[in-house]
C-alpha cells in the first residue's frame, strides 16, 4: 500500500536533471516526460457486431521530451548534439512527509536544440531528448 503523506504536487523548483555534465543547470519547463506504447488496429471486415478491436504492443517506449533552459553562450549544444546515450537522472524535490527525493534515470541523447526568447525576456534553449530503454524508477522513502 502507497500512501501519500501531505499535499500533492511537486514544484519544478528545485528539480534537478543530471545529463552530460550540467548542460540542463537552469532549467525553467519540462514538458512530455512519459512512457506509451502502440495500440494496433485489429479489425477486420469479419467482425460480426461492426466495432472496431484493437492488439497491444508488448513493446513500451519512453516518449521523447522537451526541457526549456535558460541559454547561456557557454552551453556546448554542438557536443551535446553529437554525443551518444548517456544516463539521465531527474531528481524530484523532497516531498513534506518524505526522508528522501523520488527518481527517475534512463538513457537518453539530445536530438534537438533550438534557441529563442522575446524583447525583453530571458532567452531560453528547448532541448529535445529522446530516451532509449527503460526507466529506472527511485520512490522516496517516508
Amino acid at each position: 500500500v502507497m500512501v501519500t503523506p501531505g499535499p500533492v504536487g511537486i514544484p519544478l523548483c528545485g528539480t534537478v536533471i543530471t545529463f552530460s555534465s550540467s548542460f540542463f543547470a537552469e532549467i525553467i519547463d519540462l514538458q512530455g516526460l512519459g512512457g506509451m506504447r502502440k495500440a494496433i488496429d485489429g479489425t477486420t471486415g469479419n467482425s460480426t457486431t461492426s466495432w472496431g478491436t484493437i492488439i497491444l504492443s508488448c513493446i513500451k517506449r519512453l516518449k521523447p521530451f522537451r526541457i526549456t533552459i535558460a541559454f547561456s553562450t557557454q552551453q556546448d549544444w554542438k557536443t551535446a548534439l553529437a554525443a551518444a546515450l548517456a544516463t539521465l537522472t531527474i531528481t524530484y524535490p523532497v516531498e513534506s512527509g518524505y526522508a528522501t527525493a523520488s527518481t527517475v534515470a534512463f538513457s537518453a541523447a539530445i536530438t534537438d536544440y533550438t534557441v529563442g526568447g522575446q524583447l525583453e525576456e530571458r532567452m531560453t534553449a528547448v532541448v529535445e531528448v529522446q530516451p532509449s530503454g527503460p526507466p529506472t524508477l527511485t520512490p522516496a522513502i517516508v
